[in-house]
């Protein structure tokens, strides 16, 4: 995502998404929109799982714990911080999208940046900065709840 702008990328996704019949549609913006994250979410996963102390699950194992509890009371909860994580970062990744957006949607589907583009072209600077205002403020949301998830710990705090 970070070699190929998103213009370029859309370009090649669009003609998938029009052999595909996809373009202009939410499900097809929806999955334009998962590809520029999907790597930076595989990564940082990676590394979350890696550091996952599998000695927490044998625990759960030997004091009777079935694989369906050991996912539920150990590992999902170790996990959360991550996912959570995660999830915000792409949501970042994905709301900042204008050139994937347009190209995918066809200027179908209009999204918050796309409308915030269309006005700051036109005479209204008022429009223009209140729309700006609004792209901003999911931002500082998503960074705010990121930085609770990070603080803490990983380790599982739930009782088998």
């Amino acid at each position: 995502p970070a070699v190929a702008p998103p213009v370029a990328l859309g370009t090649g996704v669009q003609l998938i998404w029009l052999r595909a019949g996809l373009f202009g549609t939410f499900p097809g913006l929806a999955l334009a929109h998962l590809l520029p994250t999907a790597p930076f979410a595989a990564l940082v996963l990676s590394g979350l799982f890696a550091g996952l102390d599998e000695r927490y699950e044998a625990v759960a194992r030997t004091l009777g714990a079935d694989r369906w509890t050991v996912w539920r009371a150990v590992v999902l909860p170790a996990l959360r911080p991550g996912v959570l994580t995660v999830a915000l970062f792409s949501f970042l990744i994905s709301w900042s999208q204008y050139g994937l957006s347009i190209t995918v949607s066809g200027g179908r589907i209009v999204t918050l940046p796309m409308l915030v583009f269309s006005y700051v072209g036109s005479s209204s600077q008022a429009y223009a900065s209140a729309a700006s205002l609004l792209l901003v403020v999911p931002t500082l949301v998503a960074l705010v709840l990121i930085h609770r998830p990070a603080g803490r710990a990983i380790a599982p705090t739930a009782a088998v």
